[in-house]
């Protein structure tokens, strides 16, 4: 579904594309470098071959000549998700959370035995909501300038997701599918100071591409649609305003109003508006939505087994950098610490409303125009969108020591910045309509987190290293109410075991697998927006949002990944 980008240089086919899971960290992919997978990302200072300019720019100082190292792995990533209680804002007002237990003639709760109205029949959503296979792709190379100064560049996907529900599935009003793709171009400069310390930095250029889908909830639109049309059709008005006699307006005057009204609202709202412009004056706004109100009131000008979708797809661009530092305590030990900056990737598109799908309703008997065509000329007409997409900062330290001459030891741990990540917010600027379609907001609300490893190499022979590790992730994600069910991430363990071979003096092969486990995890997000307004808001406007409201509640269990790796070094 998904469109991945190649790029080739002489040895180089670089496949780039967005790892299935949502991982901590901010959406960090689990595999950078093969070399590193075999021991669970734990070889942060082993520093052997360019992809130590990802984990620690300093270690560039250790390699010799120019060097290339290309690596190359398939996800494959199943989960299962059982509906808990979902229910879905049915009464168009502001309606509280009712749980489980929620009233199913006022709230939807999402199952077959759904009463009055009736919408599209709801589904169970089964494993695959990830890729059935995804690869994962990077490319890394240095050149020693001197004996002291090492230049090189990585371009790796530092961040993002990759998921895809039904479109029918029991929460399909909070997602249906989403990506999130990113590139960092990482070029980097390495000095080694003496003989124990080395230095390292690099700044990135970072590239993005975002694209979210969902059902909406067309039950939702009446409410609002033809209030919004009167209110924003001042042309009528403006004719009514010209005909005032006395401040009252002749019923001959009234008719070619009236023929225009009624191309774009049925003969009951028309009927309801007659009086206001009969009686004196031109009505008030609040006198319009007064007199439809007993219209508008249990009338779907939608047939609610209808569907239709928004999609967002933007594009954009941001940059950060990174530092690293390298102590070699002695022949066989080193420590490494390194730190990279926050980055912000700014990106902008559309919001694209679908209502190809979309199957009008009747009132009182009265077959209602072209509702797609109003929907999309006065209520949801496609806007333009921005976002922007957070990687958190991180700080590493790293360990490596050799044991004996077959064995060694590697300790890495990870701080990440990811508190900095409150919400996902697509702005919608430039609108042009009476209703307003306000941010659409995916609250966060992470926590700091953390990544721990540990791994060992053991030397087979001059050709032949095994190696294997442990990895713990600590999700980001604070608990239930935040888990939304496109980051639906929880903490993980990655086990891993892998072996180098050195196929010449100048070519060397790495091979991993790792198994991911995530944990099960519980979901009770709630949705505040509903219609056009947060829930507490007065009057609709006063905190303008997009979304459809509701609670989505849910077991994220039986998450797994499998990953196999595939990485060639080349030294020129």
């Amino acid at each position: 579904m998904y469109c991945y980008r190649y790029f080739s240089r002489s040895v180089l086919t670089f496949v780039l594309a967005m790892p299935a899971l949502v991982l901590a960290a901010g959406a960090e992919v689990p595999v950078i470098a093969v070399s590193s997978q075999g021991t669970s990302n734990a070889n942060s200072a082993e520093a052997n071959d360019p992809s130590v300019i990802f984990y620690n720019p300093a270690g560039m100082a250790r390699l010799r000549g120019k060097q290339v190292s290309q690596p190359f792995a398939l996800i494959a990533a199943s989960t299962r998700v059982k509906d808990t209680g979902t229910t879905r804002v049915q009464d168009m007002g502001q309606a509280p959370d009712t749980g489980p237990t929620a009233d199913c003639s006022v709230y939807d709760c999402m199952n077959a035995a759904n009463p009055d109205p009736s919408m599209p029949a709801v589904g169970p959503q089964p494993r695959g909501i990830f890729p059935a296979i995804l690869p994962v792709a990077a490319f890394f190379a240095s050149r020693q300038l001197n004996d002291d100064v090492t230049v090189g560049i990585g371009v790796f996907s530092p961040g993002g997701g990759n998921l895809n529900y039904k479109s029918n599935w029991f929460g399909r009003y909070f997602i249906d599918s989403a990506a999130i793709e990113t590139v960092n171009i990482n070029p980097s400069l390495s000095i080694r100071l003496d003989e124990k310390h080395s230095v390292g930095l690099g700044v990135s250029a970072l590239l993005g591409h975002a694209k979210f889908k969902k059902p909406i909830d067309v039950n939702k639109v009446s409410p609002y649609l033809f209030k919004s049309i009167i209110n924003a059709n001042a042309g009528l008005l403006e004719q009514v305003n010209g005909h005032l006699v006395g401040g009252l307006l002749p019923t001959e005057a009234l008719a070619p109003v009236l023929e225009q009204l009624a191309a774009i609202v049925p003969n009951e709202v028309k009927e309801a508006l007659i009086p206001l412009f009969s009686g004196g004056g031109l009505p008030l706004p609040e006198q319009i939505s007064s007199a439809l109100d007993p219209v508008l009131s249990n009338t779907h000008f939608v047939d609610p087994d209808s569907t239709s979708s928004a999609k967002v797809e933007t594009y954009g661009a941001g940059y950060g950098w990174n530092l690293g530092y390298m102590y070699q305590l002695s022949d066989t030990t080193r420590l490494g610490v390194s730190y990279r900056s926050e980055s912000a990737i700014r990106m902008k598109g559309e919001l694209d409303w679908d209502f190809s799908n979309l199957n009008t309703g009747t009132l009182g008997g009265v077959v209602v125009g072209d509702v797609a065509e109003l929907l999309e000329t006065y209520y949801r007409p496609d806007t333009d969108a921005r976002l922007v997409f957070t990687i958190p900062a991180k700080l590493n330290v790293g360990f490596f020591t050799s044991l004996t001459d077959r064995i060694d030891l590697m300790l890495n741990y990870t701080f990440n910045k990811t508190s900095v990540v409150k919400s996902l917010d697509i702005e919608l600027p430039n609108q042009k309509t009476d209703t307003k379609q306000g941010p659409i907001r995916l609250a966060q609300n992470w926590r700091d987190s953390f990544t721990m490893a540990a791994g060992i190499n053991y030397h087979w022979n001059d050709k032949l290293t095994l190696r294997t590790g442990l990895q713990f992730d600590q999700t980001p994600v604070s608990g239930p109410a935040n888990r939304h069910p496109g980051l639906a991430d929880n903490d993980r363990w990655m086990t891993s075991l892998g072996l180098g071979y050195q196929w010449d003096k100048n070519t060397s092969i790495d091979l991993a697998y790792s198994y991911l486990y995530i944990l099960s995890g519980d979901a009770n997000y709630h949705e505040r927006c509903t219609g056009t307004y947060y829930e507490g808001s007065p009057t609709q406007g006063a905190s303008e949002c997009t979304a459809d409201g509701g609670t989505f509640r849910a077991r994220f269990y039986d998450s797994h990944a499998h990953i196999l790796g595939l990485q060639l070094n080349k030294r020129f």
